[in-house]
This record gives structure tokens, sequence and C-alpha cells, in this order.
């Protein structure tokens, strides 16, 4: 059998709106750290746009992992802890 067609009539579209990172409440020192990191190896990120956008921001803190700098690979470990930690113990903003 054939999966119906999407959108199936009736239901409710996917949000296309970034899902907040929940980064408000992560240290602003962290994401500067984390920035001046990535710059260094020549990565681009917009860490405002961390803040905004949760698949961005996993996105930049799994190519940090890429990099060969132990530095970045230990900030974006960092960063990535803090903001699980902000989703399981506070709301979202």
């Amino acid at each position: 059998m054939k999966p119906p067609p999407y959108p199936i009539p009736g239901a409710p579209a996917p949000s296309r709106a970034p899902r907040p990172a929940a980064s408000s409440q992560v240290s602003d020192s962290r994401l500067s750290e984390f920035g001046a990191l990535m710059r260094e190896a020549g990565l681009s990120v917009d860490l405002h746009r961390m803040r905004l956008d949760r698949f961005y921001a996993y996105e930049r803190m799994a190519r940090a992992q890429s990099s060969l700098d132990r530095r970045l690979r230990c900030a974006g470990v960092t960063l990535f802890v803090d903001f699980e930690h902000r989703l399981a113990n506070g709301p979202l903003h």
C-alpha cells in the first residue's frame, strides 16, 4: 500500500520556524570562546543565530567536533552539554 501524499488534507502543516535553541541561559563567555575558536579554525559561526536556532547551533557544534583543534572540540562538547542541560531543566524562551 502506498503512503498517503503529504500534506494530508486536514492535518496541521509542519512548522518551518527555527526551534528555539534554549541558549538564552547559556554562558555568554562560553559562547564567545566557542566563536573565537571557530573563527581561529577558519570556520564560520553566528553566535546570535545559535541563540535562536537550535538546529543551527547543533550543526555548528557538530562541525567543531571535526576540527583538529582539541580546544575547539572541547568547547563544542561543553556548549552541547550546556544546551542539553538547559533543555532538560529549564523552560524554552
